[in-house]
């Protein structure tokens, strides 16, 4: 009898055994795959295709596609007409042409690059630079290297960014070409935009024969966005724009004070006196005396007074109302004037702004959008 037993128990384990292998070991896993459970599910899901993946996929044919029967002109007007960022992103794939704009470009603008980076950049580009281009922008920031080294990170960068701009300039012009590619990626957005400039027509076209394939896609769905921003009502243009308000801000920053003037000038007598009311006291007190009565005089005029009092102001002291406002409130000094200056001010918008617009519109604009985008490129490959 306890002979049976055993045997029962011997082979209730074994199936145990078996079972168990069958459940967790079974098919044998590969030494790839033995990160552990999670590391395999996220291996599984990462190989799952979406129809995004396939739409995306899709544009970057149908771009390359048409990229390659542009011709040289037409690559360079892309080019063009694309995005800062964008831009940025194909000049990176070609450090020759950015060495020989750097070799090109002018004492100040190489110093601007330079100040445009931040503190850990500024004080690596200067420490790999040549011994003698230090020693020189030592002697002109008054220090001497062994003083030099005892700064800290943000010392040394705040020194380095006072230096001469010719020593500036110096850093970059020194740099071996991968570096000086570095240096101009890590500075603002402003100063890279500057250097490419000063692209002629056949780098630009030999940049753009180097951009990758998805850059290129993504430069015609900017440039499409564009258009559509462009193809907009004006209310509807200025309905995205409100809800940008930092991009009316740089559009206020960029505006001459004529258009300015003509912003303010635009509005209702209420508009214009809140705008003022609402303007720093040494705004006020400007405006005041440009139009020759005492901040006490002007509290006792009616509203129409004021107002047309304040619209015979000079430019320059109702320009500044503007400059001087928060950014929300920029935006609505733009939204209460007439249409055409409203307009005018939108002629300045450039192709990342009017990108970064049309990322905030309405799901309905979006999706309007999105089927144009694919009728376009529908009717692009019927054509082919």
């Amino acid at each position: 009898m306890s002979r049976n037993r055993l045997l029962v128990g011997g082979l209730v384990i074994v199936a145990a055994i078996v079972i168990a292998y069958f459940a967790f070991m079974y098919p044998p896993v590969s030494k790839e795959d033995t990160s552990g459970a999670i590391g395999v599910a996220k291996k599984y899901r990462s190989e799952q295709i979406t129809d995004k993946d396939v739409m995306l996929k899709d544009e970057e044919a149908a771009a390359a596609a048409a990229f390659a029967m542009m011709s040289p002109d037409e690559k360079a007007a892309m080019f063009e007409r694309t995005t800062g960022d964008l831009q940025a992103r194909t000049l990176a794939q070609s450090p020759e042409v950015t060495a020989a704009l750097i070799a090109r470009a002018d004492d100040k603008l190489l110093a601007r690059l330079f100040q445009g980076m931040d503190a850990k950049a500024r004080v690596d580009a200067f420490e790999r630079s040549p011994q003698s281009v230090q020693a020189a922008v030592c002697k002109s920031i008054g220090v001497t290297a062994e003083r030099y080294s005892q700064f800290t990170l943000d010392q040394k960068a705040e020194k380095l960014r006072k230096a001469p701009d010719v020593d500036l300039a110096a850093i970059a012009k020194q740099a071996p070409i991968q570096e000086r590619m570095d240096f101009v990626a890590r500075t603002e957005a402003a100063c890279r935009n500057d250097l490419m400039k000063l692209l002629d027509r056949s780098e630009t076209v030999a940049v753009m024969e180097k951009a990758p394939v998805a850059v290129v896609a993504e430069m015609e769905r900017v440039n499409f966005t564009a258009r559509f921003f462009e193809n907009l009502a004006p209310e509807q243009r200025i309905e995205m724009l409100a809800k940008s308000p930092e991009v009316t801000a740089a559009l206020i920053a960029r505006a001459d004070d004529k258009l300015l003037a003509r912003l303010f000038q635009g509005m209702d007598a209420k508009a214009r006196v809140d705008a003022f009311e609402r303007s720093p006291q040494s705004v006020q007190a400007a405006v005041c005396k440009s139009i020759g009565v005492t901040a006490e005089r002007y509290s006792q005029f009616t509203l129409d007074q004021k107002a047309e009092k304040l619209r015979k102001a000079p430019d320059v002291d109702l320009a500044a109302i503007a400059k001087q406002a928060p950014i929300q409130e920029r935006m609505d000094f733009v939204a209460r004037t007439e249409a055409a200056c409203r307009n005018d001010l939108m002629k300045l918008l450039d192709r990342t702004e009017k990108a970064d617009i049309m990322e905030r519109a309405p799901v309905k604009i979006q999706e309007e959008m999105e089927r144009s985008y694919k009728e376009m490129g529908r009717t692009s490959q019927a054509q082919e």
